[in-house]
């Protein structure tokens, strides 16, 4: 399979088969068997559980977010073709949303150089082991980051994008994520009643904006307006470039967040999920 829904659904198994060890395989695809994007994305099936219905959605926090993130992306790749990025773990530039949405293409390559510069003095002066807060690199109209994320091997060595968003991020991710589960929801009803697990997966695709912690909260407090529709399950993927990084159970049955043991994070989605349970 390919693509992020296809992406996001081997999350999700991977997910299941590490807490649970079942191994759940796709049986069907409704909304492309019916041609009906009413309906749902997968149907799983694993011999002898039940089955689970599986509809998956992505969260945009502000307009444009993904075009801007594309261009921060380019940026990033631009100003770490100039510096030379420890391999102890990986790191990640933070700039303001504004600066792609008020910057024309040839005003921000000319910031190129003076970020490399920076980035290079400044990446010595971060701790040497695990994480670290970012700290202000230059200051002025933008306000610019760098950040040390930790030892993660698929990223080690390398300078990520981390995008500031703009005024109102939160409101703007609490709409977005009503608005999925008012649009999601409903679709997932009918496999419930047919006894089947439903999951509602999550995708924050911003990796410099995802936030678990907060994703939750908005659910919590729109808990209660869904609670005839909720699914059984709630998944939060971060994905960054078209590849799952990080996710989080976010409810489980009527167990939300912190009171679902071993509810992530889980990174290491480049394993194979098609093997037996140890």
């Amino acid at each position: 399979m390919s693509g992020i829904e296809e992406l996001s659904c081997d999350a999700l198994r991977y997910v299941i088969w590490r807490r649970k060890h079942f191994l759940y395989a796709v049986e069907s695809r409704p909304d492309k068997k019916n041609r009906n994007s009413k309906d749902i994305d997968f149907v799983l099936d694993c011999q002898g559980r039940p089955k689970v219905a599986v509809e998956h959605t992505s969260i945009e926090s502000f307009e444009d977010q993904r075009k801007t993130g594309s261009r921060h992306a380019d940026f990033t790749k631009k100003v770490s073709q100039l510096v030379q990025v420890p391999q102890d773990s990986y790191y990640k530039l933070a700039c303001p949303a504004e600066m792609y949405i008020e910057l024309s293409k040839r005003e921000r390559d000319d910031l190129v150089p003076q970020v490399a510069a920076l980035v290079s003095q400044n990446l010595r002066l971060l701790r040497p082991h695990g994480r670290s807060n970012p700290f202000q690199i230059l200051s002025g109209r933008f306000t610019l980051w760098i950040g040390k994320g930790g030892d993660y091997q698929e990223f080690n060595g390398k300078l990520l994008a981390a995008l500031i968003a703009p005024k109102g991020l939160e409101e703007g991710r609490g709409a977005r994520i009503s608005r999925a589960l008012f649009e999601k929801l409903p679709k997932l009803v009918p496999y419930a009643k047919q006894g089947m697990l439903t999951y509602l997966v999550l995708e924050d695709w911003d990796i410099g904006i995802s936030n678990s912690m907060l994703v939750k909260n908005v659910l919590l407090k729109m808990k209660r307006k869904y609670s005839d529709q909720l699914p059984y399950g709630i998944l939060q993927l971060t994905s960054y470039r078209d590849r799952i990084v990080e996710a989080w159970l976010v409810k489980e049955g009527s167990r939300w967040s912190s009171r679902i043991s071993n509810r992530g994070p889980f990174y290491d989605f480049l394993l194979p999920v098609n093997h037996d349970a140890d």
